[in-house]
């Protein structure tokens, strides 16, 4: 509730941010405003309307599953997290 990320990805999408870029920023917030935050399991996954995805998170080796009607299930690992 200190950060509310998820309505920071939500308008920055609306903004045209990418929903790898939005989720990026709703961790570097938290980061910035939670103290230890660092230390902490902080996590998003974001799509778009266009049905593009992003995910960014605090540590590494997250990972998530995406499916894609043609390509079925992908697993994803986030490429940007601390």
């Amino acid at each position: 509730m200190k950060t509310l990320g998820t309505h920071l990805i939500v308008e920055l999408m609306r903004n045209g941010a990418s929903p790898q870029d939005a989720c990026k920023e709703a961790v570097m917030r938290a980061l910035k405003k939670v103290p230890g935050a660092e230390n902490l399991p902080v996590y998003y996954i974001a799509v778009n309307k266009q049905g593009k995805y992003g995910a960014y998170g605090t540590g590494k080796g997250f990972k998530y599953a995406v499916y894609i009607e043609s390509k079925g299930n992908i697993l994803q690992k986030t490429d940007g997290a601390l």
